[in-house]
């Protein structure tokens, strides 16, 4: 039970990601007025996409081809060790599995990063590097944040363990964590963050189809066929796994062990909810946002790492001198 509740996991994982996208998309038109893409039209699109045969490329070596399905990879473990809907009745993050907590979350998501980074560079063209450099940027102005927002955490739950966590977040409820300023000051440096490390507005523009101010899609400007819509799940996959990193751990739920059918219906559904609101409010931000300039990226990936430092110093004073949370 505890193994198939794991597999589980990974395919609501896998299946829920472009259903996100297209969500996120139709959210945008609807609120812009237009009629907008259909709910499902990105598992059409990644359909077309991997029956069809990438062009050989002249330039390119074996890294250039393997680099989308490095990062597919990496996401997709990721999300196996987030506790999406099941957990085991022991509470460890690897239902019936040995091992992973959030400092691996951390070396996956870099991993990815640096596969697609390199992907880019290989591809021989000037807009690939440009948009490697420009990811590679950004990527090395948030990781720092995104360490110290999650030791923040571990500091506070004293465990890097993230069913432990969700666990624990579901006891102390919406409300306990609202009156805990240091949770508050970790969830608003991981929204800052979650922009960044997605791609989304004011970080960079998903939408933009102009070279020079492409990051995350230029890196993949040379990729076709399969191996483009390896690249765009692994996309899908990457924003999923943050909001549902948000998910677990600021809006507590009804994240429960695979017992019987009734509450495991109730689980899914209560996620697909959560997530489907985290999508209308990413939506209504963006519309309000322009993209940054390159440089003034730093301001907000410093502002995520200030507020991830003062949750660790009001932590250690509060677990130093008052004994506890």
């Amino acid at each position: 039970m505890a193994l198939f509740a794991t597999l589980l996991n990974a395919g609501i994982f896998l299946l829920a990601a472009p259903l996100t996208m297209g969500l996120l998309q139709r959210s945008k038109a609807r609120l812009q007025a237009r009629q907008g893409p259909g709910l499902l039209q990105p598992y059409r699109d990644l359909m077309k996409l991997w029956t069809t045969h990438p062009p050989e490329l002249a330039v390119p070596s074996v890294v250039f081809v393997v680099a989308p399905y490095v990062a597919l990879f990496c996401y997709t473990f990721a999300g196996a060790l987030l506790p999406v809907v099941f957990m085991n009745e022991s509470g460890n993050a690897w239902p019936g599995l040995a091992g992973g907590d959030l400092v691996l979350l951390i070396y996956l998501l870099g991993l990815a990063t640096f596969a697609l980074g390199l992907g880019g560079m290989d591809s021989g063209a000037p807009f690939g590097h440009m948009g490697s450099s420009r990811s590679m940027f950004v990527h090395v102005i948030v990781e720092p944040g995104l360490i110290l927002s999650l030791a923040a955490l571990a500091l506070y739950w004293n465990t890097t363990d993230s069913a432990s966590i969700v666990t624990q977040t579901q006891e102390l409820g919406f409300v306990g964590i609202l009156a805990h300023p240091a949770l508050l000051l970790i969830g608003f440096s991981l929204i800052i963050l979650t922009l960044a490390e997605a791609g989304r507005l004011p970080f960079d523009n998903p939408a933009t189809h102009l070279e020079l101010t492409m990051s995350e899609h230029a890196v993949g400007i040379e990729y076709a066929g399969r191996h483009w819509a390896a690249v765009k799940l692994a996309e899908m996959l990457r924003t999923l796994l943050l909001l549902t990193l948000l998910i677990d751990l600021f809006v507590p739920g009804f994240v429960t062990p695979l017992q019987t059918l009734g509450p495991a219906v109730l689980a899914v559904v209560l996620y697909l909810t959560k997530l489907s609101v985290a999508i209308l409010l990413l939506a209504g931000w963006e519309l309000l946002q322009g993209q940054f300039q390159l440089r003034a990226a730093i301001r907000p990936a410093s502002l995520a790492i200030g507020l991830a430092a003062s949750s660790i110093a009001l932590t250690f004073i509060n677990h130093t001198f008052l004994g506890g949370h």
